[in-house]
């Protein structure tokens, strides 16, 4: 726990020559910070941690310095400890050489802090490595945020004051039960996700509901029952039913939305301060109170216009890692390529297996996504071969994999491998093997 020769650090009472190696020494401010020493009670209240968040780069000192500190202390070890991934930019890890660095400052201003907020919680599997593109947020916020939520309380609230002079309506449990059932499902579903730290899958649950209560308006076309006397009650119960859906969808993404969901509350009618002070319990369908006047605002989440919006990071002509790397191709070629002993080449586990089904990666032109067979095991590879290769001529085939390549996240999704291609003048072809091998099967 201690280092020689160093002229900064605390000093091992019984070796002036030794310092305490720094991890050491800052690992104990997790104690002293919640109150060990000098506060009893508020060490009380926060000790143990439920939930020890660090980066995966320092899982050692979390989890196995720390807690033996602790164990020799005889202090409780944190309940969990969680290590989260990191973010590469257009496929590529952040560099300042490189110009692909994101001021977080840069980027709410360009999008706005909940959109910004959003997109990292929702593009990538907490955990795993996400990779960041202008194109992937602005997709994000336009459809997520503008078109599905914001448009839902635009529109919502917009029928309430034409139809129902301002107020929330009376429920009409016959018409809204379809939102109410799926609702109660997805707060479940959103609840069991929070606490297993699926954060992405948390909101897409949320906004598994705003869609469907975006269709059921279209379904429902409040616009048709207001023309007919006759179908009042059935109006008023859709009325209630999105506005109760969009009150429980305000509620569950406040942790993420910090700066919309206190608006969707303030359009929706209900008093300030009233999604601060609101527990788990608010998290049930029929809280609404009828009568309510919605205050009916300006759009949550403006659309983006994609013309107008300049990139904060301009991908450079030879910035391809993402897409060299999924098709195989090494950055060296030709006789400039740096040459290499058998033992370096060695580290290389290349083996058979078989593409059991491929799909294109939404949103881009180049990728697809494959699902392959090797040795008893399913990997899924993200490979940049979508303009030499349709995703139905795939299945079937055997290629050369790089099985020990470590993981990454491409365009939001993880690739465990890079197949063998060659390619010249425009042309690419994946490199198989010429007669049929067992899946698993060593490449030497």
């Amino acid at each position: 726990i201690s280092r020689a020769n160093q002229t900064w650090g605390v000093p091992v009472p019984w070796d002036e020559s030794q310092v305490v190696y720094v991890w050491f020494d800052a690992l104990i401010t997790y104690l002293s910070g919640a109150g060990f020493g000098w506060d009893e009670a508020r060490f009380r209240r926060y000790w143990p941690a439920r939930l020890h968040l660090i980066g995966k780069d320092i899982t050692r000192f979390h989890c196995v310095i720390w807690p033996a500190m602790l164990l020799a202390a005889g202090l409780p070890l944190p309940e969990k400890v969680y290590a989260h991934g990191f973010w590469y930019c257009n496929g590529q890890r952040f560099s300042k050489s490189l110009g692909n660095v994101i001021d977080p400052r840069d980027l709410v201003q360009r999008y706005g802090l909940d959109a910004a907020r959003y997109y990292y919680v929702a593009e990538t599997p907490f955990g795993l490595d996400g990779n960041y593109t202008d194109e992937s947020i602005l997709k994000r916020t336009n459809s997520d945020l503008a078109n599905d939520l914001g448009n839902l309380l635009s529109r919502t609230t917009a029928m309430i004051e034409r139809y129902s002079g301002g107020r929330v309506p009376e429920e009409e449990p016959g018409v809204s039960a379809e939102l109410r059932t799926l609702a109660e499902e997805v707060v479940r579903e959103y609840a069991a996700a929070m606490d297993e730290l699926r954060l992405h899958d948390a909101v897409a649950h949320v906004l598994r509901l705003v869609r469907r209560a975006n269709k059921f308006t279209d379904e429902r076309a409040p616009w048709e029952l207001a023309r007919d006397a006759a179908r009042r009650r059935e109006l008023e119960g859709t009325l209630y039913a999105l506005a109760e859906t969009l009150r429980l969808a305000g509620l569950l993404l406040s942790p993420v939305l910090v700066e919309a969901a206190p608006e969707l509350f303030r359009q929706l009618g209900l008093p300030e301060g009233a999604l601060e002070a609101a527990t788990w319990e608010e998290a049930a369908w029929g809280r609404l109170p009828a009568g309510t006047q919605v205050r009916r605002g300006a759009p949550l989440f403006p659309r983006l216009d994609p013309e107008k919006v300049p990139p904060l990071v301009p991908v450079r002509p030879d910035a391809g890692a993402e897409v060299q790397a999924a098709a195989g191709r090494g950055v060296a070629e030709g006789a400039d390529a740096e040459m290499i002993d058998y033992d370096t080449f060695a580290r290389l586990d290349l083996r058979v297996a078989t593409i059991v089904a491929a799909e294109r990666v939404e949103g881009t032109r180049k990728l697809l996504k494959l699902t392959v067979s090797l040795d008893g095991e399913t990997r899924q590879i993200v490979s940049g071969i979508a303009e030499h290769y349709a995703p139905e001529e795939l299945a079937g085939r055997q290629v050369v994999l790089v099985a020990n390549l470590k993981p990454a996240v491409i365009r939001g999704v993880r690739s465990e491998g890079m197949l063998l291609a060659a390619s010249a003048g425009g042309r690419l072809a994946l490199v198989v093997p010429e007669t049929a091998m067992p899946d698993g099967a060593r490449v030497t």
